[in-house]
């Protein structure tokens, strides 16, 4: 079995980008770094690394891919939904959703990204 390594998200702004993950999703800064075409941030969510690509010159939008959104767990869904809205996040929902044994928002964070809260 392949581990995984890390999730790659495509970004308009590496410093708000930065802002909200850390401040409303308790991500960890963990590096910088660029190459002739990207700006690269890499953020922890526990154990797991999340590469945000910043596009040094626009570029055609990839078509969409199959990854549909990221998620995380929360222990408090309406404290989560206020931080995320403190930061610019915009709910897709009005209320949380029932998913079997647990509640879900989804919202999308500053650039555009699906966001998912799951809360047992």
């Amino acid at each position: 079995m392949y581990e995984l390594a890390h999730i790659a998200i495509v970004i308009d702004d590496i410093d708000k980008t930065k802002k909200f993950y850390c401040n409303v999703l308790d991500c960890k800064f963990h590096s910088e770094d660029e190459n002739d075409r990207l700006k690269f941030l890499y953020l922890k969510s526990g154990e797991q690394i999340i590469e945000f690509l910043k596009y040094k010159q626009p570029f055609e939008k990839r078509e969409r891919g199959p990854i549909d959104h990221i998620a995380f767990k929360v222990e408090d869904m309406e404290k989560a939904i206020e931080k995320a809205k403190e930061y610019g996040g915009v709910m897709l929902f009005d209320e949380p959703r029932k998913h079997n044994d647990t509640r879900i928002m989804f919202f999308k964070g500053p650039n555009g990204e699906r966001i998912e809260f799951i809360e047992k």
